[in-house]
């Protein structure tokens, strides 16, 4: 839904009604997870996608049915329905989506696009079929028909084990189903070196989502000029940034440099992250004599096996934005659980 929230709000500031689609459960394969949205306003506007284009003509009249009689519903669209076929579902998934006609807090699409933490419940069945739970950055609560406490008590439980990782998902409670969808801030990348390669990749990063570093300790090297993409530029060694820097399961670090003397303190300090990604750039040869040296240094065999060394899956690329692109798909294969 983060992608059409600036629409969202600026139907809301028109006095625009609308009506928005959520993919709340995915059965098997579809080209989008769940927390994809569409919204569809009262003029006819559309916002958004939730299929890529199989199912989002009969979505529309769905959505427009649901404008004018007000009925919040559920609509499934599989290979295995009849209609799936007439409207070309051809992943060979079912798609759930909960359609409805909200009415949002503003202080919610500020809050998101500000890139604050926070969680939307919202009751898809049963009595209470569109009421809303909304748990603020600050931890506070705002509950519109919602149920009774008790639900919402498991409610708020499950959204903040929720928001530890980002995720959605769809929860089953006896008074009804509750899908649960977090906004957390952009995941970071952390890339070690100002080189040309590093400029192809923090662009990449920001396309995938990132909040992207260039931490480099030559101020001659790491300017704004060279990376216009990156979000920050850090003047540092890369040990003594790592020392600091906030480390999650969902941090990407590559290291870059082609360089002994910022590339081993970088990995060494690197492996005693939890960061879910750690990257390096370099021939075989070089990868090995890297990995002599942190050997030499300590470092163990499975901290050593962390390293994707060289960088990137092998697709032939050899330019800068080839290795970019080859850096991009290993770390999206990674977050998939491809990897």
């Amino acid at each position: 839904m983060k992608d059409i929230v600036p629409q969202l709000r600026a139907w809301q500031q028109q006095g625009k009604r609308f009506a928005l689609a959520t993919l709340v459960k995915v059965d098997r394969t579809s080209p989008k997870p769940p927390g994809a949205a569409m919204a569809v306003c009262e003029d006819g506007t559309v916002a958004g996608s939730v299929s890529g284009g199989c199912v989002e003509s009969d979505l529309h009249m769905q959505a427009d049915a649901v404008l004018a009689n007000g009925v919040p519903k559920t609509v499934t669209y599989g290979i295995s329905d009849e209609q799936g076929f007439e409207i070309g579902l051809a992943c060979g998934g079912q798609l759930h989506l909960f359609v409805d006609c909200p009415s949002l807090p503003s202080r919610l699409f500020q809050e998101i696009e500000s890139n604050h933490p926070l969680a939307m419940a919202t009751v898809v069945s049963g009595d209470h079929a569109g009421g809303r739970l909304i748990l603020w950055p600050e931890g506070a609560q705002q509950a519109e028909d919602f149920g009774d406490d008790a639900l919402r008590e498991s409610v708020l439980a499950e959204a903040r084990t929720l928001l530890t990782t980002g995720a959605n998902a769809l929860k089953n409670f006896p008074q009804g189903d509750v899908f649960i969808q977090t906004f957390a801030p952009p995941a970071e990348m952390y890339i070690f070196g100002a080189a040309d390669f590093s400029a192809a990749l923090a662009k990449m990063g920001r396309f995938l989502g990132f909040h992207v570093t260039v931490i480099d300790p030559r101020t001659i090297f790491a300017t704004k000029e060279r990376f216009p993409d990156a979000n920050e530029i850090v003047i540092a060694w890369p040990d003594a940034f790592l020392k600091e820097a906030p480390v999650s399961p969902s941090t990407a670090i590559c290291v870059l440099a082609h360089d002994a003397k910022f590339d081993i303190p970088a990995l060494q300090r690197a492996m005693a992250t939890d960061a879910g990604y750690i990257g390096a750039m370099g021939a075989k040869r070089t990868n090995e004599e890297r990995l002599r040296k942190l050997r030499e240094l300590g470092c163990t065999e499975d901290q050593l096996a962390r390293i994707h060394a060289p960088i990137g899956l092998d697709i032939g690329g050899k330019s800068p934005e080839e290795t970019a692109v080859s850096i991009a798909a290993q770390i999206v294969a990674w977050r998939s659980g491809k990897l």
